[in-house]
């Protein structure tokens, strides 16, 4: 049947056409489904198949999703799939970031929507979906409108792995006892405290080992949990060697603080270093020297002591003249104006002649010429050790803060020692606080003067 009413106005979907009156003869069939043009001059009849509405669907929500999750299959995420009885049909998808996908968001027939987060993605991502109805006639009808949504992808909770070397346990957060190999996931950014705990006296707790590189003795230890993270708790059979320093300081062990003493059974061949941060003087016992900080390799016991410098005086008995004098102690300010500002001049003796001096130093000894007889007191830390190489012939020199000996490397390097008092030279022994002394050296050698 054909309805023969023409020149009826008709909106439909065909770039040919916009519902306004043509010229042309127009017809349409009773099911509405084609379209009867006869040309108003030849008579000529086309038909055409009208096209039916436009493809529809109802979207689903936007996903938020984290980036260690698996492949996504999402039922029905299309709804209300609208595309005609008698054509097929599929979904278009694309997205502003292929990147964050290891298999792009693509959508089904059935409405399921299938994609897979990168491991690495951290985001979000734009998705545009189109329905698509298979045909030949114009894409204008046969579209659906543009829909988007978003996928947003974040980072998954660090993964904490606890494992062991050797035979122990461990507590975490004082109440979960485990046995590594341990691993969860925690927050990013919590705290967790650790525990290492020997399984008998035959096991020794020895230190952590954080993602293989960095070693940490202290035990329990806290973690910041902000990215993956492996921890190693070493446990080693109890033949071990002990470390102890002593001292009147405090020492950085690797980076800790500790206040002397210090007292700690460590795993043979393990290195480290030690570091004293204010006031530091020199070692003793195991290591002779004053190397700040000190990196050692412990194979056997070691027992080390720190000597630190500590506020102190000394008292000079100056008489009218030259006097031969050396600091006991390390002033604030090293000028001779501020350490002895009675003194009219100060005198070094310096490769094989004098020197005026106007800064003094610990370790060397000064001429000084006083006006009159006084006592005088310079305050400052304690000095408690002295090591110079000198020359062979004649050197000034003075001790520290106590009475003390001259060692030398070689030994028997000093000859004779004077000093000088009440106006004449004297043979000594000893090096005595606040004095100088004239040395001779038989032989180029290092000197070194502590307690």
């Amino acid at each position: 049947m054909i309805n023969t009413q023409l020149n009826k106005k008709i909106s439909y979907c065909h770039p040919l056409f916009s519902g306004v009156n043509y010229p042309e003869k127009l017809a349409m069939s009773e099911d509405g489904k084609r379209l009867y043009i006869v040309h108003p001059v030849s008579d000529k009849m086309t038909i055409l198949e009208l096209p039916q509405e436009k493809p529809t669907f109802l979207k689903g929500q936007d996903i938020k999703i984290k980036n260690c999750e698996q492949e996504q299959n999402i039922l029905n995420w299309a709804k209300d799939i609208q595309a005609g009885t008698n054509e097929g049909f599929q979904f278009n998808c694309n997205t502003n970031n292929e990147s964050f996908f290891t298999k792009l968001p693509q959508i089904s027939n059935n409405g399921t929507l299938t994609f897979a987060p990168s491991a690495t993605a951290e985001g979000k991502a734009n998705v545009n979906v189109q329905l698509l109805r298979n045909s030949t006639m114009p894409d204008i009808c046969y579209t659906s409108e543009l829909q988007s949504f978003e996928i947003v992808i974040t980072l998954c909770d660090p993964i904490f792995s606890l494992k062991k070397i050797g035979n122990g346990e461990i507590v975490i957060n004082n109440e979960l006892r485990v046995l590594p190999p341990y691993e969860k996931q925690f927050a990013k950014g919590q705290k967790i405290n650790l525990f290492a705990r020997p399984y008998s006296s035959n096991w020794l707790f020895s230190h952590w080992k954080l993602n293989t590189n960095d070693i940490v003795t202290t035990n329990p230890i806290d973690i910041d949990i902000n990215k993956d993270t492996t921890l190693y708790a070493v446990f080693i059979e109890n033949t071990v060697v002990k470390l102890h320093i002593d001292g009147n300081c405090s020492i950085l062990m690797d980076g800790q603080e500790y206040e002397l003493p210090y007292s700690n059974l460590l795993t043979p061949g393990i290195s480290f270093s030690i570091q004293v941060p204010d006031n530091f003087s020199h070692w003793s016992g195991g290591f002779e020297g004053n190397n700040n900080p000190l990196s050692l390799k412990i194979n056997k016991g070691i027992h080390l002591i720190a000597h630190c410098n500590t506020e102190n005086s000394s008292q000079y008995y100056l008489k009218k003249g030259f006097n031969l004098i050396a600091l006991s102690v390390v002033p604030e300010n090293s000028s001779l104006e501020k350490i002895f500002p009675q003194v009219r001049v100060a005198y070094s003796y310096e490769k094989g002649r004098y020197a005026r001096a106007n800064y003094l130093e610990t370790g060397k000894a000064y001429w000084i010429q006083m006006p009159t007889t006084r006592t005088l007191t310079v305050s400052g830390f304690q000095f408690s050790n002295y090591r110079a190489k000198l020359t062979k012939g004649w050197q000034m020199v003075g001790g520290i803060y106590k009475t003390a000996e001259i060692k030398t490397i070689p030994e028997n390097c000093v000859q004779t020692i004077y000093e000088f008092s009440d106006g004449a030279y004297k043979k000594s022994q000893i090096i005595e606080p606040a004095k100088g002394y004239w040395i001779y050296l038989n032989q180029d050698c290092e000197i070194l003067i502590n307690d």
